[in-house]
């Protein structure tokens, strides 16, 4: 096998990779793995959308209500919306975890 450096790789983009990478229960190395090939084979990367945050009640959040969530001081350690979204998914998940 070949071995591929990637130099001057932002910062922000790995994070990106190594989030794509958790959610989809892969190494770093194997999710990048899976990009080429899909890139190269013509299929594409499905869009990971964010589940919806939802408030109490279960409604889905309004731009307005997450824009003024995220200006709360509460929420300001997350450096995107990607993280927060990380965040819930891994609270849900922890949650769901409990439930069974």
């Amino acid at each position: 096998m070949s071995t591929l450096i990637v130099k001057n790789l932002p910062d922000d983009l790995h994070e990106r990779l190594r989030q794509l990478a958790k959610r989809n229960h892969r190494s770093v190395t194997k999710q990048v793995i899976h990009i080429i090939e899909s890139s190269l084979s013509g299929q594409s990367e499905p869009i990971n959308r964010p589940s919806s945050i939802t408030v109490q009640g279960g409604r889905p959040m309004s731009r307005k209500e997450l824009e003024t969530a995220l200006d709360d001081a509460r929420y300001r350690h997350y450096p995107s919306l990607d993280h927060l979204n990380a965040h819930m998914d891994e609270l849900r998940a922890d949650r769901d975890d409990i439930a069974r």
